[in-house]
């Protein structure tokens, strides 16, 4: 009904009229394989957000991610995996120049 509406997938605002949003996220990871046949990975990432004509929209950030992907079925769910992310931001209209982290758990449903 207004002439912005939010995006919350990429934490963004955009116009209704039609914005073009590009975003590039990337990533060198290091894998180490495990004992009990589980992977670790770690290195650092890079992500960019530009909105055209969307001036509060112009996000930056480097840091480091770090995944520990479990083998097997754990604590009663199939291949569980924790991921810890920190970053710099680099670019961003309310978090320049501040740090920001992140943690995410993950399993898998299949019975594999």
């Amino acid at each position: 009904a207004g002439p912005y509406y939010y995006e919350p997938t990429r934490d963004t605002v955009l116009a209704v009229s039609g914005d073009t949003l590009v975003s590039w996220t990337s990533a060198v990871l290091l894998e180490s394989a495990r004992a009990g046949g589980g992977t670790w990975s770690i290195g650092p990432t890079h992500s960019l957000m530009r909105v055209h004509n969307g001036g509060l929209n112009q996000v930056q950030k480097a840091g480091v991610v770090s995944i520990y992907q479990a083998a097997g079925r754990h604590l009663g769910v199939n291949r569980p995996s924790v991921t810890l992310q920190a970053a710099y931001f680099i670019d961003d209209p309310s978090k320049q120049g501040q740090w920001g982290a992140s943690a995410q758990l993950a399993f898998s449903l299949r019975r594999r």
